[in-house]
């Protein structure tokens, strides 16, 4: 028979009975034993406390019921476990994650708008989480966030109460349960609320949020073995981010942090905020941001380097000329010039009204302009560009935005996607000539020749490699950012590493410009077996050097 140590609470008890039916169905025999913290008595201390401390005034007492031998096993919610374990204890079990997400409740007849926050913009909202508030009034200004504390039935019914919050946020994983288990509320409330998920890009949520954490004595084999077998490895590796980041900002209850990792097409993908009220962190402002690594143990290492060293070494790589000019304004960068374009035309083609011109980087809107600047003053071409940085350029030399398709996600295919997408009007009945480097942006030029159209390609400028010194290769940390701003200059710093017979260091966070850039990437991680270079730690979407420079060095 398994003891097991839970709060009263209708979250706890649903929680812990789940616990019992895995095990009961495993054969094991169970019995709850419902434990007092001293949160659950006087919540006076919380305002007090500092980090773990609060945590602790919800699962002290049921670890001492552990190692008093009161009981054999405690369910806790793991975002609430202490980063710090008592040493005679262990997790024994991590056995699921439901919806990590954040859930925001409110009556259904306050609703103003379809996104969050869904009612007024100046709605007093509740919670007591530090996270939490730091990330609404980050988000929305406007929003009056007050304290709101009681088990969740309680919180609830707040909302009906007059001066009671128009809002509340929850989690999502314990409003699943309880309304499973008819627990959350009166039906005849519930029938007037609104619950809705809120996505992680716009409230990360709290490390481990939605996990369920199973606790034992260290030298209980017994229950060790039990709780084995409703382990998730794979899941545990993964809270490992999370949880890692929150042990190394020695955070608790009190921290701006919102974590969530996930596994995704063969790595880790970590999304991440901290507030600007966390003060021991090498960002002066509070950040957002999505990071990524093949290896979890690594992306966690990463992301503590990131959050907390200051003077992580960096050095971008790109065309000649660019990097002298980033030089001049980012004296803390190493910029390498790795890459030169030449010309390889002295006059356009003469085109008819209504072309669509492909036009994929700062170098072709350059060359038209030195060649043929009539083009930008034609007002029946079709623009077709990559990103926002070229039809800005665009935009400065005289095109009307109605003439700019831009693509999807930065790359030549997501610019066909976008063109295809308006085909009847942007491409039938018109030439569609697109100005590249040679052998450049095959996907735009495959997509739209797979539809029964026939693009012509322009070669207007060639890309030559310039060899970095070995002096250089060899002076570069083993723990530095490295940006490269396109296929073509990762795989001028790649043949460099292979002149000199540098491998690839683990410790390398490596920064694209670009999704082609990544693409480039993972193509050569494939080919040459380099599995930690599988997917690039930081993708920037837009081809904007500064602003990756400036996040990194925490400008």
């Amino acid at each position: 028979m398994f003891r097991i140590a839970t709060r009263g609470s209708d979250l706890a008890l649903a929680q812990t009975e789940y616990i019992q039916a895995r095990l009961e169905s495993l054969g094991y025999k169970t019995e709850q034993l419902i434990v007092k913290t001293t949160g659950d008595v006087n919540l006076a201390p919380f305002a007090l406390a500092s980090g773990d401390e609060r945590k602790g005034l919800f699962t002290k007492e049921i670890e001492d019921a552990l190692l008093a031998g009161e009981a054999d096993i405690a369910v806790h919610s793991y975002k609430d476990l202490p980063s710090v374990s008592v040493p005679e204890l262990m997790i024994a079990a991590i056995p699921q994650r439901l919806d990590s997400r954040d859930y925001f409740i409110f009556k259904k007849k306050d609703q103003v708008s379809d996104t969050f926050p869904y009612i007024r913009a100046d709605a007093r909202i509740g919670t007591s989480s530090v996270r939490r508030r730091s990330q609404l009034l980050h988000l929305l200004p406007a929003l009056q966030v007050m304290e709101l504390r009681g088990n969740v039935p309680t919180r609830v019914r707040r909302l009906f109460e007059e001066g009671g919050p128009e809002g509340i946020l929850l989690s999502g994983a314990g409003v699943q349960r309880l309304i499973e288990q008819k627990r959350f509320v009166e039906e005849q409330l519930l029938e007037q609320l609104a619950i809705m998920p809120v996505d992680v890009e716009t409230l990360v949520p709290a490390p481990a949020q939605g996990t369920l954490a199973v606790q034992c004595r260290v030298a209980d084999s017994a229950a060790r073995d039990a709780l084995a077998k409703l382990h998730d490895s794979s899941l545990a590796e993964i809270l490992s981010v999370e949880r890692g980041v929150l042990a190394a900002l020695e955070g608790g209850c009190h921290l701006p942090l919102g974590i969530q990792a996930h596994a995704q097409d063969g790595f880790v993908e970590a999304s991440v905020y901290l507030g600007k009220e966390f003060l021991k962190t090498r960002y002066p402002y509070t950040v957002q941001f999505t990071r990524r690594h093949a290896e979890p143990a690594v992306l966690r290492e990463f992301l503590i380097a990131e959050l907390k060293d200051a003077s992580t070494p960096l050095y971008v790589f790109g065309k000649k000329d660019r990097m002298q000019s980033l030089s001049d304004s980012h004296t803390e960068a190493r910029c390498i010039g790795v890459i030169e374009t030449r010309p390889l035309l002295d006059k356009l083609p003469e085109l008819p009204d209504q072309t669509v011109v492909g036009c994929f980087s700062a170098d072709a809107v350059r060359l038209i302009e030195k060649l043929d600047a009539r083009w930008f003053k034609n007002p029946t071409f079709v623009w077709g560009v990559p990103g926002e940085k070229t039809a800005e350029m665009l935009l400065q030399r005289g095109v009307r935005s109605q003439q700019i398709v831009i693509g999807d996600d930065g790359t030549g295919a997501g610019l066909a996607r976008s063109l295809l997408a308006a085909r009847e009007s942007r491409l039938v009945g018109r030439r569609i000539v697109g100005l590249s480097a040679a052998a450049g942006r095959e996907e735009f030029y495959d997509l739209i020749t797979a539809v029964g159209l026939l693009p012509e390609r322009v070669e207007a400028y060639a890309t030559e490699a310039i060899e970095i010194p070995a002096s250089t290769i060899a002076s570069i940390q083993d723990d530095a950012f490295l940006i490269f701003g396109s296929p073509s200059s990762f795989h001028a710093f790649a043949a460099s590493l292979d002149r000199v017979k540098r491998d690839w260091s683990k410790g390398w966070r490596i920064c694209s410009i670009g999704k082609t850039t990544s693409e480039a990437i993972r193509l050569y991680s494939q080919e040459r077996g380099v599995a930690h270079l599988s997917e690039p730690y930081m993708t920037a979407v837009e081809p904007d050097y500064d602003r990756m420079i400036k996040e990194l060095l925490a400008k």
